[in-house]
């Protein structure tokens, strides 16, 4: 079961994919973000404390659990939608264990 406040129909679709990205992120850069532009070509990526991220996303960004949340920021005409998202079956470690593939991940 998905519990977050924002775009649930979204990230519930591609949760698992968010979920993989999330923690080979974390594991490869430490705290940080998964980003989803959903502006023509939908497009994932993990970004770190360390990139350029707004006040909101840098709080969030500091402040979650790895291990069971992910801080997502959808991004679509109205503009930028963040807040935290877990699932009570697949947490990012587990997500991530299940794959022989992260996608999206540069």
């Amino acid at each position: 079961m998905l519990v977050t406040d924002c775009h649930c129909c979204v990230i519930d679709e591609i949760w698992k994919d968010i979920a993989r990205v999330a923690w080979a992120g974390y594991l490869n850069d430490g705290r940080g973000l998964v980003r989803i532009d959903t502006r023509g070509a939908r497009t994932m990526l993990y970004m770190p404390l360390t990139a350029d991220l707004t006040t909101q996303e840098s709080h969030l960004a500091q402040n979650y659990d790895p291990t069971k949340e992910v801080v997502v920021c959808i991004v679509d005409d109205e503009g930028h939608h963040v807040c935290r998202a877990s699932h009570l079956e697949w947490t990012p470690p587990s997500a991530y264990a299940r794959t022989d593939t992260v996608p999206f991940l540069n």
